[in-house]
């Protein structure tokens, strides 16, 4: 694509970073570059690793990911780490940050090929770098450590141990804070490695996963450059709408690179893979058609590699496995909606945001049609069998009661269990033989257990 707006190369000494163009830069140079950024932060990593194995031989060696952080390509990385670990600083004052902070905790495992992992840093309570740096409320720390352990973390530690008095970081909380060992924070920390050590038998065990989100650095980047059909579509967004419903269902979710082995997964759910190699475009199809059940939404299957559209009519590499076409993308403008219609009273309020999919049925089932506008009547949101398995397509991102009961319906079809009860703000994770069982909320909620459980905190039977 270089000839367009003359960005050709005619010799190597011509090649230079990306940079200010009166236009558009060449998004493939820009991918390039993406990758180019990666790897060499990759090789930076592995001389300092050659450098620490060199001089203290047999100790384990590690960097710090960041979660969804979009510079370096975590899947690429973690054959280089003896154990994978983050950092994690959701912001107390989001009253979704433990949905953030989970998809994290399930990221990192899942890079790591699902065996434990360390929590690096968390702040014990407030952090610096905010525009507003809220503290955790009281049981905050506790909750959202408590949660990486269930999701696969075998050690918990806190940056920092004591508060700085000076610098730039002196108002960024620590283990022991300004106010001394009389404080909340001080002893939410103590009652905190006495529950640790209470778990202890937890350690080494592994979270099984019935779900897993697609998930690939260069597809961030492909996706989010400049000249596509939305500036408002952002993946992390769209993967947070899918994730949320399956947290809030109590389903394990791993995040699994498009071609990794997906066999041992009921669901696979593709949220936004608008750059996907043939390799990762056949994976699904073959996942599907031996019998499981996947869910694609708007805006996947687009480019390859080299962020070339595939064409013949979108998605090109899972037409028949979704049993339509697509002529023509019609992203929503900004902050609009268009209205979604479907059986049941359920869907009297459904509402479709920030894209909507020129859809043509070639086999499949519409779920929900738009309901006005040019695309008024046509379907929205489609169900196709396929082989042995079944394949949901999403022409737009439905509001949240709508998307929780189509990923509900996709999790039921693929025989993924369920919890129907689940209170919102609680999450249960099964981590190994044991449940861990997690309030985000400020009120006391009950849960019907069934039969009785040894309750490893209080030593009491809880059912």
């Amino acid at each position: 694509g270089g000839a367009v707006w003359s960005q050709d190369y005619t010799s190597w000494d011509q090649i230079q970073p990306p940079r200010t163009a009166p236009t558009f830069g060449n998004p493939a140079q820009h991918l390039d570059f993406a990758r180019f950024s990666s790897d060499e932060l990759l090789a930076c990593y592995t001389a300092e690793r050659e450098v620490l194995a060199a001089h203290s031989p047999g100790k384990p060696v590690t960097t710090n990911f960041m979660g969804l952080f979009p510079a370096v390509d975590q899947f690429r990385w973690s054959d280089g780490l003896d154990v994978v670990s983050v950092d994690n600083y959701p912001d107390p004052a989001d009253a979704e940050a433990h949905v953030f902070s989970a998809m994290a905790c399930d990221l990192t495992r899942s890079v790591g090929g699902g065996r434990p992992w360390l929590l690096m840093e968390q702040a014990p309570s407030a952090v610096n770098w905010r525009a507003v740096n809220a503290p955790k409320a009281p049981g905050q720390y506790r909750a959202l450590s408590l949660q990486a352990v269930a999701r696969g973390a075998d050690a918990v530690l806190s940056f920092q141990w004591r508060a700085a008095a000076t610098g730039a970081e002196k108002f960024h909380s620590g283990m022991v804070p300004h106010a001394g060992t009389d404080s909340r924070v001080w002893r939410e920390v103590v009652d905190l490695g006495a529950e640790l050590r209470r778990l202890a038998p937890v350690a080494g065990h592994r979270v099984p996963a019935e779900a897993a989100l697609l998930f690939d650095w260069e597809n961030w980047w492909g996706l989010e450059f400049e000249s596509h059909p939305s500036s408002s579509l952002h993946l992390t967004d769209v993967v947070g709408e899918l994730y949320r419903p399956l947290l809030q269902a109590g389903v394990s979710a791993d995040f699994a690179h498009p071609e990794s082995d997906l066999s041992g997964y009921r669901l696979v759910l593709v949220p936004a893979l608008y750059l996907v190699t043939d390799a990762g475009a056949e994976n699904v199809r073959r996942f599907v058609a031996d019998g499981g059940t996947a869910l694609i939404t708007f805006f996947s299957g687009i480019v390859d590699p080299q962020d070339r559209v595939r064409l013949g009519g979108y998605p090109a590499p899972w037409r028949d496995l979704l049993g339509l076409r697509i002529e023509e993308l019609a992203p929503l403008p900004q902050g609009a909606s268009v209205r979604l219609e479907g059986p049941g009273p359920e869907a009297a309020d459904a509402v479709g945001r920030l894209w909507q999919d020129d859809i043509e049925l070639r086999g499949a089932d519409p779920l929900l049609t738009f309901g006005g506008g040019h695309l008024d009547g046509q379907a929205a949101v489609t169900r196709h069998e396929h082989g042995g398995g079944t394949a949901f397509y999403l022409g737009t991102l439905p509001d949240r009661a709508t998307l929780g009961r189509l990923v509900g319906q996709a999790c039921q079809d693929a025989g993924a269990t369920l919890w129907t009860d689940l209170p919102p703000g609680v999450e249960a994770v099964r981590r190994g033989g044991y449940l861990f069982l997690i309030s985000h909320l400020d009120h006391a909620v009950e849960l019907d257990l069934g039969a009785k459980r040894l309750d490893l905190l209080t030593g009491a039977r809880v059912g």
